[in-house]
């Protein structure tokens, strides 16, 4: 084998290592769905609901229902 074929495989290696690396990462900052049904519930019972004011907003040549 000559030096290219060494620089070929290191170079797939260190692809492979750093895809692993970079997934695994990825694994463990991924929440868990409990913990996102969780803060989707929370939000929603904060988060403020708009003001009925009865007031009709837009341009003139939009549906008004």
């Amino acid at each position: 084998m000559t030096i290219l074929d060494y620089l070929l495989l290191a170079g797939f290696g260190a692809a492979v290592l750093y895809t692993g690396y970079r997934l695994f990462v990825g694994w463990l900052r991924s929440r868990s769905p409990e913990t996102v049904d969780q803060s989707k519930a929370i939000e929603f019972s904060i988060k403020p609901k708009p003001a009925e004011t009865g007031f009709i907003t837009g341009a003139p040549w939009q549906s008004r229902d």
